[in-house]
C-alpha cells in the first residue's frame, strides 16, 4: 500500500492551491523515484514551528506567526520514500524532493531556491554511497526560468541557501510520525 503524507508548518496564509502547484512537481519527481501515484494522503504541521502532529485537513491546521514554514509530502512503495521539504519566508522561499532508495538511503536532491529579488537557484545532486556522485546547479530567472550568472546579491542569502542533506529517510524531521 502507498501512502502519501502532507506535512505543513504555517506562518501567514498557506493556500490550497500553492499545496496542489507543489504537489504537481512532487508527482513528476516521485515517478522518477520510482514511486506509483495511487496514494492515500495524510496532513501533518507543526503550526508551531516546532511540534508536529496530524491533521485531518489543511483548514484543520492552527495558523501562527513565525518566520518560515515548512511543507513535506511523503510517498511510500515498500522501502522507497520521496519526500517534499518546503519552506517560505519573507524574501525568499525553498523546495526540496528527496528521494530514499529502498534501504532508506539517499538516492537524489532537486532543489529550487528563489529570492524576492527576481531570481533563484536550483540544483541537482545524486547520490553514492551517502557521497555526492553528481551535482548539477544554475541561477535563474524566477520569471522567465532562463539561465543567469549568478547574482551580485547572492552574499545577502547565502546562508539561507545552505541545503539541508538528510542522507538517511530515518533522518527526515517527521521520521516519528510515519
Amino acid at each position: 500500500m502507498n501512502t502519501a503524507i502532507l506535512i505543513v508548518a504555517l506562518f501567514g496564509a498557506f493556500s490550497v492551491p500553492a499545496v496542489a502547484a507543489s504537489s504537481e512537481r512532487f508527482d513528476d519527481f516521485s515517478k522518477q523515484c520510482g514511486l506509483s501515484q495511487d496514494s492515500k494522503s495524510r496532513i501533518f504541521a507543526a503550526a508551531d514551528g516546532e511540534h508536529w502532529k496530524e491533521y485531518p485537513s489543511l483548514d484543520k491546521i492552527p495558523e501562527r506567526n513565525i518566520d518560515w514554514s515548512e511543507a513535506g509530502f511523503l510517498e511510500r512503495n515498500g522501502q522507497t520514500v520521496a519526500t517534499e521539504i518546503d519552506g517560505v519566508g519573507q524574501d525568499f522561499s525553498d523546495s526540496s524532493l528527496y528521494c530514499f532508495d529502498d534501504h532508506g538511503k539517499l538516492g537524489r536532491i532537486e532543489r529550487e531556491f528563489t529570492t524576492a529579488w527576481g531570481w533563484g537557484y536550483a540544483e541537482t545532486d545524486t547520490f553514492k554511497n551517502e557521497t555526492v556522485s553528481s551535482h548539477l546547479e544554475r541561477y535563474f530567472d524566477t520569471k522567465t526560468h532562463a539561465v543567469i550568472p549568478r547574482p551580485a546579491d547572492y552574499n545577502d542569502v547565502h546562508d539561507a541557501m545552505k541545503l539541508k542533506i538528510y542522507t538517511e529517510v530515518k533522518e527526515l524531521p517527521f521520521y516519528n510520525l510515519m
